[in-house]
């Protein structure tokens, strides 16, 4: 018997396990603004590695049945492992990179933007209905502009990121401007008045300490 020890790793919570914790907590205590804000931020990141994970498996499982349904064989698969892992197997002289197994959850939204690149990639005559569906829902246009754009504009200068203030958005470009706030939430204290629109303290009112009125959330 193998004496070999074998580590399951769990990256994100699943889809519905981040939703029952955000809603759970909301009914038990609403007011807790910056946990519950978290929550949802979890929940966007557990769709975007949901989806890339399928995408990046489909990719495999197409290379693996037949590599004559790509116009280049190894271009789509070298270039997601790229992504996952953080490593240029044609640059052995390069440090090692972030990639999605590291954690980093821009590397995943990279991903599942990689999408394209493998639809391009794949012959017309053996077109993928998931990839095609897949890249479809990601660079659609939504019409309504991004709910938390106003307080977003607070705390990001719009110059980092212009193109947020579009009408028109894709799925993919909402969902980077959503990891950019979470980005700037988490490493840089904010005021909670801030995010709750609360006025100035007047009447020399007793002011909170700093610690609650500031939040420095580490993930």
């Amino acid at each position: 018997m193998s004496n070999t020890k074998r580590n399951n790793m769990r990256l994100w919570t699943p889809i519905p396990n981040s939703f029952e914790a955000y809603r759970r907590r909301l009914i038990v205590e609403e007011s807790v603004y910056y946990e519950n804000i978290w929550r949802l931020f979890h929940i966007n990141e557990s769709l975007i590695v949901t989806l890339a994970s399928a995408v990046a498996t489909r990719v495999l499982d197409i290379w693996n049945t037949d590599h004559n349904k790509f116009e280049n064989e190894e271009s789509s698969i070298l270039h997601i492992q790229n992504i996952l892992t953080g490593l240029d197997r044609n640059d052995s002289t390069k440090e090692p990179k972030n990639g999605c197994f590291s954690g980093s959850m821009n590397e995943w939204i990279n991903l599942l933007n990689a999408t394209k690149n493998v639809l391009i990639n794949i012959k017309k005559s053996e077109s993928n209905p998931f990839i095609n569906e897949i890249n479809q829902y990601i660079n659609e246009e939504i019409t309504e502009p991004l709910s938390f754009l106003e307080d977003r504009g607070k705390i990001i200068s719009s110059h980092s990121n212009p193109t947020l203030t579009g009408n028109k958005l894709t799925r993919l470009q909402r969902i980077r401007a959503i990891n950019e706030l979470r980005n700037k939430l988490a490493h840089v204290p904010i005021s909670w008045r801030i995010l709750l629109n609360e006025p100035d303290i007047e009447n020399n009112q007793e002011i909170e300490s700093e610690e609650t009125q500031t939040l420095t959330l580490e993930m």
